[in-house]
């Protein structure tokens, strides 16, 4: 969410968690997650800010999101998801299943969530 300009506090996270985790399973999806960016990608420049988002979360500059990637992002923000949960967020966007998400898919996964 830093790398998108918002920087919630620890409660504010928490209340985003509990609004988004409808199914109550004690996680956000990445389809859930995006819903968070939503009021976000209207304000202001999507392509920019997506992939400034893009950027960060791919610090090996490999061209794709990686588990690792994600997961060390994760951390950043606090979260503690399993390496279950984590993939599972990959999938969403993983349109080709090479267990990675590359800047289409990411960008995809973007705009489908500013239409919802």
């Amino acid at each position: 969410m830093h790398s998108v300009g918002y920087t919630p506090n620890r409660q504010q996270v928490k209340e985003m968690i509990g609004k988004l985790d409808t199914a109550k399973k004690g996680y956000v999806t990445l389809e859930e997650f995006s819903e968070v960016l939503k009021p976000r990608e209207i304000k202001g420049d999507v392509r920019n800010e997506a992939t400034t988002a893009f950027a960060k979360m791919n610090a090996d500059k490999s061209g794709k999101i990686s588990f690792g990637d994600l997961k060390r992002v994760l951390m950043e923000l606090g979260e503690n998801l399993s390496d279950e949960q984590i993939k599972a967020m990959i999938q969403v966007a993983d349109k080709d299943n090479d267990g990675q998400v590359s800047y289409a898919e990411f960008m995809d996964m973007m705009y489908q969530a500013k239409q919802m």
